[in-house]
C-alpha cells in the first residue's frame, strides 16, 4: 500500500469555513453581533504576506473563522486581538462583536 493511501491530513486550524469579502462586508453592513470562541495567531511565512489572526466565531449557527491582518497599523484591533487571546486561556465564553470599516481598515468593535 501507498503512503497517500494511508496518510490523512490534519485538520485546518480550527476546522471551520472561513469568512470572505463579500461575508465580510454584509457583516459590517448589518452590524450583525458575532459571537468570538477563540482568537489565534499566525505569523506569515512568506515574504510581502502580512501576519494574521484567526478569530473563530458562530456565524448563522455554525463554527466560522475570520481573518484580519496583524501588525498592518490598525493598533487597537491588535490589542483587541492580543487581549481575547489572552481572556480565551482562561474563560471560554464568547465574546460578542460587531464588525465596521473605517476607510479600508475592519474595526472590531465590543458589544
Amino acid at each position: 500500500m501507498a503512503f497517500k493511501d494511508t496518510y490523512t491530513p490534519p485538520p485546518m486550524d480550527g476546522g471551520a469555513e472561513f469568512i470572505g469579502k463579500e461575508e465580510k462586508a454584509e457583516l459590517v453592513a448589518s452590524a450583525v453581533e458575532l459571537p468570538i470562541t477563540g482568537v489565534r495567531f499566525k505569523a506569515s511565512t512568506k515574504q510581502g504576506w502580512s501576519d494574521q489572526y484567526f478569530l473563530d466565531c458562530i456565524l448563522d449557527g455554525e463554527p466560522r473563522t475570520l481573518t484580519v491582518a496583524a501588525g498592518s497599523g490598525v493598533t487597537t484591533r491588535d490589542d483587541l486581538c492580543e487581549k481575547l487571546r489572552d481572556y480565551f486561556k482562561t474563560d471560554k465564553t464568547p465574546v460578542p462583536v460587531t464588525l465596521r470599516k473605517e476607510g479600508n481598515a475592519l474595526l472590531i468593535d465590543l458589544v
